[in-house]
């Protein structure tokens, strides 16, 4: 391949003599030779050689063809526009010539040869088929700009693309809609018919999406089961709610998966509106993700369009997480608990730890403050981490200052975020270790909607913490529709009445016979059953009649600090009903 330091030496040289293209002969490399035919027109040129390994290049077809005939492979008029700024170095050409030779790239790289008076008279290229590497390169760029299995713009693209359209919204008389459209029960599909027919549905949904579309109107797959579409023609609102409804109704159609079966979907979905040229594709993503957050919350199907106090929501809840992240690193957490009473001798056996957050301009939060910011943002992580410590600590205290007694149970509930992460046994393991407390000290808890939303990973989750010795115990139990089969497989020690049931107790009969469903189910399985959230004499009566074990709630006691209900261990305290007391 000629190089630039060849051209200058060619230079003092001036035009190759006949003779020195035999040595081109014995050079590996597809080599051609041009010469002018008029110095003053760069494009008016014949080829005078090609080399055997030019012909070898070309195919068989070719190899008799005299050189005018082979070059620039099969066309000479595709390299006439690159001569011209060959004037000076080597330059390099790509170029397919889909006449000649169908699917097929080359790169040529042409060098002139100037005479003494230093113009160009005669150029020295290389050409090498570089199809593969093209191919290999647009590949690269597919994956790197569209989704692999639908083939429908990515995230990165869809910012680019509506990035690209938003500047120029106040040129012309419409707006810009961004629609954020999420299935409801996907993940449903992907653990119950596998990941195969999940792939399926999504290609499915993505064609559906396409096929709903005005003119114009494009959609992007930015992960998992949630699509954009971005319509850049809305005069008004209603335009974009036509489309974004029948998006929806196109999802909710049955979706044939086998021979004969068929899955049933529902959507949700956020619009906005790009108000002006200064709207960020950033911005707008935002906003429409809080209008489905809003259209999940209020049912299925339904669409909902961003509005201010959607806004003001949002904001609130991006400071909350940034507190949150102060919060993780300034340790600004404490851990209440509330104890735990079985019915037969009144005796304290236990406490649930229950998280608060000391805010510093906000006071003290309760958990339904802050705990769903804390699971979306996955905070929860780091936040469970140091509660599971703390307790294991707050125990070791509580047995060192009884050593003779015998240790008292805590329990720490398990958010769905801990109970998949990876580092869950080690942590928990770490805890156990550092604090010294016995294993069966510390309960953790799950609710019963988790283990129906994966089944499979809440078991070898729950088999894996059993092995540590640790206690375990469903949360909110009668609420998540879980399989008899499946619960009994599962390492538990307790069910947890759903404090829903409890409140209902003396009143609802309904709610009394679910309590003794409950309570026989977790006898038959050899598990203990605690009521949460007693309040009243008549609920308590109820529980104790029903065959109830352990008991918690305001009733009993609030939640304290571990410093507060200190004396209550020390002493193992008995609680006295409110009859006997008065």
């Amino acid at each position: 391949m000629p190089s630039h330091a060849t051209a200058r030496t060619l230079k003092l040289r001036g035009p190759l003599d006949p003779s020195a293209y035999v040595a081109f002969d014995r050079v590996p490399v597809p080599t051609f030779v041009l010469e002018l035919i008029d110095r003053h027109e760069p494009s008016a040129f014949h080829c005078t050689y090609v080399n055997a390994a030019y012909r070898s290049l070309l195919g068989d077809e070719h190899i008799a063809h005299p050189p005018e005939e082979c070059l620039p492979l099969g066309s000479v008029a595709l390299a006439e526009p690159y001569l011209e700024q060959a004037s000076a170095a080597a330059t390099s050409i790509t170029f397919e010539d889909p006449l000649t030779f169908p699917g097929r790239v080359f790169e040529m790289v042409v060098a002139p040869v100037f005479d003494r008076d230093g113009r160009p008279v005669q150029y020295i290229g290389t050409a090498h088929e570089v199809t593969a590497r093209v191919e290999v390169a647009a590949q690269l760029d597919f994956l790197q700009r569209y989704d692999e299995l639908t083939g429908l713009a990515n995230r990165a693209t869809f910012h680019e693309r509506l990035s690209g359209v938003l500047p120029h919204i106040d040129d012309f008389d419409t707006r810009v809609a961004l629609i954020l459209v999420d299935l409801d029960e996907f993940t449903m599909i992907n653990n119950s018919l596998g990941h195969t027919v999940g792939d399926d549905v999504i290609c499915t949904i993505a064609r559906r999406l396409e096929d709903v579309l005005r003119f114009g109107d494009w959609v992007a797959r930015l992960g998992g089961d949630e699509f954009a579409i971005v319509c850049g023609d809305v005069a008004a609102m209603d335009d974009a709610l036509a489309v974004a409804r029948r998006v929806v109704a196109a999802i909710t159609d049955p979706i044939p998966i086998g021979e004969d079966g068929e899955v049933v979907l529902h959507a949700s979905a956020g619009l906005v509106l790009a108000s002006d040229a200064r709207d960020e594709s950033a911005r707008m993503l935002r906003d429409a993700d809080a209008a489905l957050l809003a259209a999940k919350s209020g049912g299925r199907n339904r669409v909902e369009v961003f509005d201010d106090a959607m806004r003001t929501e949002a904001i609130a809840k991006l400071e909350l997480v940034n507190d949150l992240h102060r919060a993780v690193r300034d340790q600004e957490f404490e851990v209440f608990y509330q104890p735990q009473v079985e019915f037969t001798d009144a005796a304290v056996v236990g406490f649930e730890a229950l998280i608060r957050w000391r805010h510093p301009t906000r006071g003290l939060l309760e958990p339904d403050e802050f705990i769903a910011r804390a699971e979306e943002s996955g905070l929860i992580v780091p936040i469970g981490a140091w509660v599971i410590e703390e307790v294991c600590r707050q125990a070791a205290r509580w047995k060192a200052a009884t050593p003779e007694l015998e240790p008292l149970v805590v329990a720490v509930n398990l958010s769905a975020r801990q109970l998949a992460h990876p580092d869950l046994v080690d942590t928990v393991s770490r805890a156990l270790a550092a604090s010294g407390i016995a294993p069966s000290s510390l309960a953790l808890e799950v609710t019963e909607s988790m283990l129906m939303d994966d089944p499979e990973l809440c078991s070898d989750a729950l088999h894996a913490l059993r092995a540590l010795g640790v206690r375990l115990a469903i949360d909110d139990f009668g609420t998540g529709q879980s399989s008899l089969g499946y619960l009994k497989h599962l390492p538990v020690d307790c069910l947890k009445i759903d404090q829903t049931f409890v409140d209902g107790l003396g009143q609802n009969p309904d709610d009394s016979a679910i309590v003794d469903a409950v309570v026989k189910l977790g006898h038959a399985l050899g598990l203990a059953v605690t009521a949460e959230g007693i309040e009243t004499d008549q609920q308590l009566r109820e529980l104790t009649a029903l065959g109830c074990d352990i008991g918690q709630g305001y009733y009993f006691a609030r939640p304290q600090p571990g410093g507060v209900v200190g004396a209550l261990v020390r002493h193992r305290l008995r609680w006295i009903p409110h009859a006997q007391a008065s």
